[in-house]
């Protein structure tokens, strides 16, 4: 350690004219710092081999730099003269990031994986929308989910509640079921066809709760039988709950193995002697329960049964699918009208 002493020097109570000047006591010996005026960058250098102070602009014992090694991510360095570090190139229509799950070097991500890291979109936030599910009619909602238009597009006697006339294209991806089923466009909707007297239709993935389907059907029903006219229901591939007519007026919501092995009744109306060659019938899912419904007009519904997915006949993970067709009873049944809301 140095130490900078300050010796003020008074003869005969006589202060000096020239100030006196510092002096550096220590372990390098007495010697004066040199002058260095503040200006410039100028700073004082201690040099250990000398043990003396220089005044100026570059360090007195300065480092060597020997190399500079461009790390992850990057490019260039070098051992000598004038060198340069930049980014790295990266693959065409790719960002760098990370989604490794910890801290680490940013890589390039592929679109896939920036749309991964990019926030689904809020009533507040901006951000990525969800898979629309294919298809060209359903639109995105402003609480993130896909819809089908509102009703009102249809013509005639029920045009405010009713769908424009379905086709075969606009159902989607269908799977037929039951016996020889067919489906085929006809001039007022989908022709539903299959074995007379047996069950058969088509089941479709059903949309994310809550939804409802809306349908106006007709059946040709078969001579022999009564039962099973228009049905539609929900599914799990398998097992059926489904709403359906019978020409006697009697309505139902079932239960069914499959769709040739009938199981239980969960709800039987009392005979109305309601039927006509079009039913209007809805179902309902609102994520905890399923609702089964029967109009006279296409607006006002009535709810014939209602459970809880948990402890329905499907089970709380069942109703997966939609079912539409005949659960036995009819030649034909035609889909004149599909209406999908909340």
């Amino acid at each position: 350690m140095k130490t900078i002493l300050t010796i003020p020097l008074i003869l005969a109570g006589l202060v000096p004219a020239v100030p006196a000047r510092a002096q550096i006591v220590g372990p390098v010996g007495h010697g004066e710092l040199p002058a260095c005026p503040d200006s410039g960058g100028n700073h004082l250098n201690y040099v250990p081999a000398t043990g003396t102070f220089s005044c100026g602009t570059s360090d007195g014992n300065p480092a060597t730099l020997t190399g500079l090694t461009a790390g992850t991510g990057l490019a260039g360095g070098g051992t000598t003269g004038n060198v340069t570090v930049s980014l790295g190139p990266i693959g065409n229509s790719t960002v760098l990031g990370n989604v490794s799950g910890s801290t680490t070097a940013p890589s390039a991500l592929t679109p896939a994986q920036l749309t991964a890291l990019v926030q689904p979109f809020t009533s507040s936030l901006s951000g990525a929308v969800p898979a629309s599910g294919g298809g060209t009619a359903n639109f995105l909602r402003a609480d993130g989910t896909w819809a089908a238009p509102a009703a009102g597009a249809g013509s005639g006697l029920y045009s405010k509640v009713l769908s424009p006339t379905p086709t075969v294209a606009s159902l989607g991806s269908i799977t037929l079921v039951g016996a020889a089923p067919a489906v085929t466009n006809a001039p007022n909707g989908v022709l539903v066809t299959g074995t007379p007297g047996s069950g058969f239709g088509f089941t479709l993935a059903a949309p994310a709760p809550p939804y409802s389907i809306t349908v106006l059907a007709a059946s040709a029903p078969e001579p022999v039988s009564n039962t099973g006219l228009t049905t539609i229901g929900f599914t799990n591939g398998t097992q059926l709950q489904i709403i359906r007519t019978d020409s006697t007026g009697y309505i139902w919501v079932q239960n069914f193995n499959s769709i040739s092995s009938y199981n239980s009744t969960a709800k039987e109306s009392s005979q109305s002697h309601y039927w006509e060659p079009t039913t209007l019938l809805k179902i309902r899912d609102d994520g905890t329960n399923v609702y089964f419904m029967i109009s006279m007009d296409g607006y006002n519904f009535t709810t014939l049964y209602s459970t809880s997915k948990s402890s329905g006949f499907l089970g709380a993970s069942g109703y997966t699918k939609i079912f539409f067709g005949t659960s036995g009873g009819a030649n034909s049944v035609t889909l004149m009208s599909w209406v999908q809301g909340n």
